[in-house]
């Protein structure tokens, strides 16, 4: 069984592996968040900006068309005035005929003329405001596919785990490692209350 210390050391080790996994996921799934956020916010923007051009281009077709209405019809009141004067002043001075026909007829021909030329002139700028409206939505879906959310990539476990395994690994070894060592016996004491042996001589050679 192994010592508590390295069990503790492997434990930290997997404490790290599983948070370290866990901060890159909330750090991606973060990412996510904050390109979601700005898709949002750019795509109502978008909208709001393409929306007031559009706006605005209704605003004033709505105007050319009331100047048109208008222009027709001070142009319609003004030949009809026109023709009528033209039947007094032709009775008054006793004239009647193809002529003062030909002369009301003018009047209604140019009064026909400024109508076609205020309904051609319409049109073209119906075609020029259609293709405006046109050119705004492409710049607000081009504005908006800009801040579309890529693709984030969720971190793998792999490396947390390889990490957790190699310094585990390297854990145990060392553990390993240190039971096979001798134990210890420390320094080698002598006994100083060990018996030795006599010396070789005798006791008359104390008195030569």
């Amino acid at each position: 069984m192994c010592e508590p210390t390295t069990i503790a050391t492997i434990a930290a080790s997997a404490l790290t592996a599983i948070g370290g996994y866990a901060e890159a996921s909330a750090a991606a799934e973060q990412q996510r968040i904050q390109q979601q956020q700005l898709y949002d916010s750019t795509k109502i923007e978008a909208d709001r900006a393409a929306r007031l051009e559009l706006e605005a281009i209704a605003r004033r077709k709505r105007e050319r068309d009331k100047a048109n209405v208008l222009e027709k019809t001070r142009a319609e009141i003004a030949t009809e005035q026109a023709a009528a004067s033209a039947q007094v002043s032709a009775a008054e001075a006793g004239v009647s005929g193809v002529s003062i026909q030909h002369l009301i007829n003018d009047y209604y021909r140019s009064l026909s003329d400024l109508n076609v030329a205020i309904n051609m002139t319409s049109d073209a700028q119906v075609r020029q405001d259609l293709a405006d409206a046109q050119a705004i939505d492409a710049k607000r879906r081009a504005r908006i596919d800009r801040a579309t959310p890529g693709r984030v990539q969720d971190p793998s476990i792999l490396p947390y785990l390889g990490t957790f395994a190699g310094q585990s690994l390297d854990t145990y070894s060392k553990y390993k490692a240190g039971k096979k060592k001798p134990p210890s016996t420390g320094p080698v004491q002598t006994n100083q209350f060990r018996r030795t042996t006599p010396p070789s001589w005798t006791q008359g050679d104390l008195y030569t």
